[in-house]
């Protein structure tokens, strides 16, 4: 099956982590990304609110905009928008499977 991306895709979840404990699980995915090749780079960051960030593997580009909203005293939700910049109008087999294997890691990462 050929999957064409015209829009980012979308992750949100909720946490009982502290925005400024998941912005700095982010911050550290620079570090850990290296592990598996990945190069990450921050467009912006805006201490506890949000992030926004390029990663690239191989010949791949992906786009991430990291949010972090406090609901209340105890939890917090995270929303990131995905986009595979450098596949923008091609078609693109791998995209879904690196959505979840990220949506994997996150959840990992915070528990």
């Amino acid at each position: 099956m050929f999957y064409q991306e015209r829009t980012p895709h979308q992750i949100t979840f909720t946490t009982q982590q502290p925005p400024g404990v998941i912005f700095q699980h982010v911050l550290d995915w620079e570090v850990y990304g290296k592990l598996d090749s990945l190069e990450v780079q921050w467009v912006s960051k805006n201490p506890y609110e949000g992030i926004n960030s390029t990663g690239k593997k191989n010949d791949s580009t992906f786009s991430y905009k990291w949010s972090f909203n406090r609901k209340n005293d105890s939890t917090t939700i995270v929303q990131t928008k995905i986009r595979n910049v450098a596949a923008l109008g091609h078609r693109n087999l791998n995209f879904h499977f690196g959505i979840m294997i990220l949506r994997n890691e996150i959840l990992r990462m915070l528990s």
